[in-house]
């Protein structure tokens, strides 16, 4: 891009020493394309690094905009040299070098004599570049007196193409130097022939009246003209290909004056050129000529060539650079719309092969243009985009999710191609995490407001993915509420206010158990109101199954096993171990309980229970390994309780260094450790950030920003999966174990990706504006929720494509969408001593929950909330 371009420039720049200083010289500076603007300089530093020099060269004359902007940065005007006109001596030695080296020649002293006298009209080294190629094609016996004419510049360029239109016929050089001229940044050999083969008035100039069912021009006419040009045509590298363009700019400039005066030559000249690269006359359609068809064998132009054993695309530049130019240059702006730039395959496809600031320079080289300037579509389009840009440059695949996510899946009814743009990106050829509604700032700096009631400043910290599929809760701290969305909708159905929420446990029924303040009340989230107040100190509770939970006492001594719908003690499950609880795991069957303790002699231990027997199981065999620090850092007990794998920073065996270690739960022995595979990195253990166990594999997130899953039984790696530039610290996974997603929760890697992590394969990213707080996957796979940091609003995503979307999550066990705020303030200040009393003594009164109905309306759809 043109920052890296300018970035790299300064610092090739500052690698100058004393021992190698820099000179760096760029001629001719009005020939630099109009592309990001660079003729203002800003490329070239104002101060520049120390030995090194710059010496640049520029058109003196006051129309030149590349000396207004030198005049301006360096106002210093010692700094500019005005080069005096080259002298007839200098003349004679440059041109009898060129004659020596290049031509390998000699011409006639009477031919040097009336070169000389000629160059004195105009003493520019361009003319006298131009009179020695017009020499090299002098006889010996020509006289210089006769033979060259031109006095300026202007007069020396109009008689050579007058001299080769005599020679090759007016039609066919007046078509070929106009599609030359006419091109954004050339064209290559064979698409000047394939122009000069689709155009009717060279045809018929070649054929007369006999037009040929396949009717193309003889190689050899353009072969010759491209001979007797000689060096006035340039081959240049543009678009990974090798292009044609005049030498010079003052060339282009007198081509421009004879080929393309009128309106009429220029809109034909780009017409056919938006034709060829649309490719309207290839696959074998016939092109009418007079009272015939016939087919000019011009070769198809597909946005991507199908690569022949390779699996990296190839994509066709040529159609990617020149096509919305020459569409514009044409008038035809409904078409550029409608084919490029609110085309979505082709702003996909554009972005991918160049950059997105490729795209904007199109938008932009139309919004400038007089037939669409000021275009609110485009200028929507162009806001969008230039919002997206740090996006799509790490991931451009997600064009779909950033326009979406940015100005929604409508725009205003009367922006036709840009809601036809919106619709094709819901169903993408490459699949995107889609948003449900907008959840990213909108062009113009405004926020997203997904539910219409008042949720600023939510600051939402953790995600509960609710068992009915379709909902979802949330916390905030800051905000002392908890609310539960649906997704389908969008908007949120029920607000809890004033609770600082410490943990929630998700049960079925739409039942909800909260924990604040040592205590836990059970909520009914389709009625609002509070079923139960379990009596008690209850410590990191569980759920264990849909009428029971697990916590810890109030010293953390036992585990405790009560009925949430009765409040009732039911167990407790104590040990021999004679130190506190530090941790407690509960699998999601309900079936097993495991408790990490710190000894007393400041090491680490693993108790844990069978809750079906309530027996306690064979203790874990920890004594070869040590954790670093004697801190568990990481730890996760699967869904079934038959494994449970923990680490440290650093946990390690005496003999061999491990950087995680997996133990089988009814027998508490060791399965394995979870090994860095590598010989790399002198042996070392890799580092682990956190770790999920679904049915079949190991989920691990490790410090070298991979996302590895290890087999169950044997511990040995099954993928090695890379996207994130930072470690992953958040990773959730569907029922079946078939998707996987992941965030990093870091300001230079704020990305959410989704994974098949039984293929190993990414299938999509979708990167916020803020780094995602909390994250979630719903039971099916299908979408993904997640909230943002400093942001009030719940963002929703599902992988769409045009051969698949995701389905509406189950609403069966939906909640009312009717929206109820609910304030539970009582509930928070109740009188409540925790430390008075008996474990199962302690107890605190409810006053009766209000519930009001928010009767606003949803500002898209206009539905009653």
């Amino acid at each position: 891009t043109y920052k890296e371009l300018r970035d790299d420039l300064m610092k090739r720049l500052k690698m100058a020493t004393t021992f190698f200083p820099q000179v760096l010289i760029i001629d001719g500076l009005d020939q630099l394309s109009d592309d990001d603007n660079a003729h203002e300089i800003r490329w070239l530093p104002k101060t520049l690094p120390e030995y090194v020099k710059v010496i640049l060269s520029v058109r003196s004359d006051s129309s030149s905009p590349a000396l207004r902007s030198l005049r301006t940065i360096y106002p210093n005007e010692s700094n500019f040299l005005e080069i005096p006109p080259m002298s007839e001596s200098e003349a004679g030695i440059v041109f009898d070098i060129w004659m020596n080296t290049k031509a390998r020649r000699q011409v006639a002293s009477d031919q040097i004599n009336a070169i000389m006298r000629t160059f004195l009209k105009c003493p520019k080294p361009l003319f006298l570049k131009l009179i020695y190629e017009r020499s090299c094609k002098w006889h010996s016996y020509s006289k210089g007196d006769i033979t060259f004419l031109a006095s300026t510049l202007e007069e020396i360029v109009e008689q050579h193409f007058e001299t080769l239109e005599q020679k090759h016929g007016k039609v066919l050089v007046s078509s070929a130097y106009g599609y030359i001229t006419a091109s954004r940044y050339g064209l290559t050999e064979s698409e000047i022939e394939d122009l000069l083969s689709s155009d009717n008035e060279v045809i018929t100039a070649i054929y007369d009246k006999n037009i040929p069912t396949i009717a193309r021009i003889p190689p050899i006419s353009w072969i010759r003209l491209r001979a007797d040009t000689g060096s006035y045509l340039s081959l240049y590298t543009a678009n990974r290909g090798r292009v044609l363009k005049w030498f010079h700019r003052f060339i282009d400039e007198c081509a421009v004056r004879r080929y393309l005066s009128s309106d009429l030559q220029r809109r034909n000249i780009h017409t056919a050129l938006s034709d060829y690269f649309k490719g309207t006359w290839s696959n074998n359609r016939k092109k009418p000529c007079r009272n015939s068809s016939s087919d000019r064998l011009l070769p198809p132009q597909p946005l991507i060539y199908s690569g022949k054993g390779s699996n990296r695309p190839i994509y066709n530049f040529r159609k990617l650079a020149e096509l919305p130019y020459h569409l514009l240059r044409a008038g035809e702006i409904d078409k550029m719309k409608e084919e490029t730039l609110c085309n979505y395959e082709f702003i996909l496809t554009k972005a991918c092969a160049m950059s997105v600031a490729q795209v904007l320079d199109d938008i932009n080289l139309a919004l400038q243009s007089p037939g669409s300037v000021g275009d609110k579509e485009l200028q929507l389009l162009h806001d969008a985009l230039v919002i997206s840009m740090n996006a799509l440059k790490l991931d451009p695949t997600q064009l779909a999710s950033q326009l979406i996510g940015r100005i929604g899946r409508f725009a205003d009814k009367k922006f036709v191609n840009l809601n036809s743009l919106l619709q094709q990106a819901i169903k993408p050829s490459i699949p995107n995490l889609i948003p449900r509604r907008e959840c990213l700032t909108r062009p113009g700096n405004e926020k997203p407001n997904l539910a219409s009631i008042d949720m600023t400043s939510l600051n939402m910290e953790n995600v509960y993915m609710n068992n009915s599929s379709v909902n979802v809760t949330t916390t905030s701290k800051i905000r002392k509420s908890f609310t539960v969305w649906n997704i389908n909708t969008c908007l949120a159905v029920r607000t809890f206010r004033n609770i600082t929420a410490d943990h929630i446990v998700i049960m079925k029924s739409n039942k909800i158990a909260i924990y604040f303040d040592r205590r836990i009340i059970i909520i009914d989230l389709d009625s609002g109101e509070v079923l139960n107040k379990i009596k008690g100190f209850h410590y990191q509770p569980k759920l264990l199954d849909n009428e029971h939970l697990v916590s810890l006492s109030r010293g953390r001594r036992f585990v405790k096993i009560v009925n949430a719908i009765s409040g009732d003690s039911i167990t407790m499950l104590k040990s021999d171990h004679k130190s506190c609880i530090d941790r407690l795991l509960v699998s999601s069957a309900g079936s097993v309980a495991v408790c990490i303790y710190k000894t007393e002699d400041s090491g680490i231990d693993f108790i844990s229970w069978d809750l079906k027997t309530k027996q306690q199981l064979p203790k874990f065999d920890v004594k070869d390994y040590i954790f670093k620090d004697n801190i568990i850092r990481y730890s996760s007990l699967s869904d079934d309780g038959e494994i449970f794998v923990t680490a440290s920073d650093g946990t390690r065996k005496s003999s061999e260094k491990q950087a995680a270690v997996v133990f089988d739960i009814k027998s508490g022995k060791v399965n394995f450790g979870l090994l860095y595979e590598s010989s790399q990195a002198r042996g070392l253990p890799i580092g682990f950030t956190c770790f999920t166990i679904s049915k079949d594999i190991i989920l691990s997130g490790c410090k070298d920003n991979s996302l590895r899953c290890w087999n169950r039984i044997n511990g040995k790696v099954i993928h090695s999966l890379k996207g994130h530039s930072r470690p992953v610290q958040q990773i959730r996974v569907d029922e079946e174990s078939c998707r996987a997603v992941t965030v990093a929760n870091h300001r230079e890697d704020n990305s959410i990706r989704l994974w098949d992590i039984k293929e190993g394969i990414p299938l999509s990213c979708f990167i916020p504006d803020e780094i995602p707080k909390g994250v979630g996957i719903t039971s099916c796979g299908s979408w993904i929720v997640f909230s943002i940091d400093k942001e009030e609003n719940l963002g929703i995503l599902g992988l769409f494509s045009n051969k698949s979307e995701p389905k509406a999550a189950n609403e069966d066990r939906a909640i009312d969408d009717a929206f109820a705020e609910i304030d539970l303030e009582s509930y928070c200040t109740a009188t409540h001593d925790p430390f008075d009393g008996d474990d199962d003594v302690d107890e605190f009164e409810f006053d009766a929950i209000t519930i009001e109905t928010d009767t606003s309306t949803d500002p898209v759809t206009g539905d009653d909330l």
